[in-house]
């Protein structure tokens, strides 16, 4: 298996390359720099690429070759089931077995509308319910996908292609990104394709078309050279089973906590390897944590623009990553616009040289103070004195009429102020009995339940094995908002969809015994 170049180590600015394979790169959009690394990878890789572009606004693959829209349609019921499933935003349930005889025989969506208006002229209760939902989410898709001018032919080229989606539904997307990887993973190898927005194409629980053709290309693909790269700004809600088949993990800039602990709970290394949430959260751009195999690396990435001497500059430390940015701005400038912009960077570097000098000199002098020698107005008020009494000025003040002159010694003391902070703790008592979901779900705390991750469904039938009643549904002691009620407390932590005791917590409940 090839090695790509990622990058540099930052500090020691060694090389990082991670094996060529499936890929996640999750971070901030706009302030993590996803997309520049997947163009790098793709161009260092040497591999042909397909990406989709979804949404407006999108930037990357700016000089990737354009590639019309192409669908293949198909009828059969386990794609259509996976059509409504996303036209829906939820699982089929007991639909299946309409949906079955509604795609027998078809070869196409129109047919199979045809035969759902067909079953609708008999149907009566329950199945009339059921194809009339068909029925409207077939007129949802069909009317787009026939207005629509497809490709009828994926043709690849040379470096990245990129697909415009941007103004088509959703619905419509997954069919083309569906119909995409079902030919790449039938016609072509030695290819990348790169999943956007994956929680939305790919989602847990629940079907999609793009989600099974994944599925197939990802567990059989990598043989044959394809690999399916997820570009995400986060992977809550992505189907485990693709995410499971994922060995290089590339972990940019996140700012929620509960999303940065979610996504390293998936990324498959040892727990002692894997990086701190808040080390996740003050990533700067261009710099993600590279988990391939059983290696973790804080990596700077090397935009493929970028030669090798700057990026392991900054990969030291001894250039900044905005600055790259405005020089690259200069490429397409002329000579006078790359003076203004040179004489803005030396002026910014000045400026901050200023400072620092500044701020260097203020702690010079404190330091100075705190040792016990007077500086700056100070001991110039001191030597003022000192200077008024030898030349007689302060006489009066340092002598008698009738005694001869004397010397007189005049202290200066200095304080500064050193700040403190006190922090008051409130307690608040909660009072509880354990004929109450409240008390209830405190003894759980108390016996150990919490002292590792238990989710929603683990309370939900530890309730129901001590007979505590009811613990789903939409009222108020429902398991989930329970928790979250001791999370607020401070007795536990909602990790993952679930729920920790937090250290010590137990030592703040006290069992009291009543007898009636």
């Amino acid at each position: 298996m090839a090695d790509v170049l990622l990058g540099y180590e930052l500090g020691s600015g060694k090389p990082v390359l991670i094996p060529l394979h499936h890929v996640v790169v999750t971070g901030v959009t706009q302030l993590s720099g996803k997309t520049t690394t997947l163009e790098a990878l793709i161009d260092r890789a040497n591999l042909r690429a397909i990406a989709f572009r979804t949404k407006r606004g999108e930037s990357g693959f700016e000089d990737a070759r354009t590639h019309p829209p192409f669908f293949r349609e198909r009828a059969d019921w386990q794609y259509v089931q996976g059509l409504l499933e996303a036209t829906m935003r939820e699982r089929m349930k007991f639909e299946r077995s309409w949906i079955i005889r509604a795609c027998k025989g078809a070869r196409t969506l129109r047919d199979v509308q045809h035969n759902v208006e067909r079953e609708l002229q008999t149907a009566k209760g329950l199945s009339e319910s059921v194809y009339t939902n068909l029925r409207a989410y077939l007129e949802i898709v069909l009317p787009e996908i026939e207005h629509t001018k497809f490709a009828d032919r994926l043709e690849l080229h040379e470096g990245v292609n990129v697909m415009d989606l941007v103004g088509l539904r959703d619905e419509v997307q997954s069919l083309i990104i569906a119909a995409t990887l079902a030919a790449i993973y039938e016609d072509e190898r030695d290819v990348v394709v790169v999943i956007p927005e994956a929680w939305k194409f790919c989602p847990e629980g629940r079907g999609n078309p793009v989600k099974r053709e994944a599925e197939r290309l990802i567990r059989q693909g990598a043989s044959i050279r394809l690999y399916l790269w997820f570009d995400s700004q986060d992977m809550a809600g992505v189907d485990k089973a693709l995410l499971k088949q994922v060995d290089n993990w590339i972990l940019g800039r996140q700012r929620e906590i509960n999303e940065v602990e979610h996504t390293l709970s998936q990324v498959p290394v040892p727990r002692r390897q894997k990086p701190k949430p808040d080390e996740i959260m003050q990533l700067p751009i261009g710099h993600f944590y590279a988990c391939y195999g059983d290696q973790v690396r804080k990596v700077y990435v090397r935009p493929r623009w970028l030669d090798e001497s700057r990026a392991i500059e900054v990969a030291k430390g001894k250039r900044k990553v905005k600055d790259l940015f405005r020089l690259r701005e200069t490429e397409n400038m002329d000579e006078k616009d790359k003076q203004r912009i040179a004489q803005e960077i030396r002026e910014q570097y000045e400026k901050e040289i200023r400072g620092l000098k500044d701020e260097l000199a203020q702690m010079r002098r404190q330091s100075r103070v705190l040792a016990g020698d007077t500086v700056g107005p100070v001991e110039q008020s001191a030597k003022s004195i000192a200077e008024r009494v030898r030349e007689g000025e302060l006489r009066d003040e340092v002598q008698d009429q009738d005694e001869p002159p004397e010397r007189k010694r005049y202290d200066v003391a200095v304080s500064i102020a050193i700040p403190q902070l006190t922090l008051t703790e409130r307690i608040v008592k909660v009072a509880a009995t354990d004929d109450e979901p409240t008390g209830r779900m405190a003894k759980l705390i108390a016996e150990g339940f919490f002292d590792n991750r238990r989710s929603v469904n683990e309370v939900r039938n530890e309730f129901a094995t001590r007979n505590w009643g009811k613990t789903s549904g939409a009222d108020w002691n429902n398991a989930q908002r329970l928790g979250r009620k001791f999370a607020e407390m401070g007795f536990l932590r909602e990790v993952d969809k679930g729920f920790v005791v937090v250290p010590e917590a137990k030592a703040r409940i006290k069992r009291v015994r009543l007898e009636e």
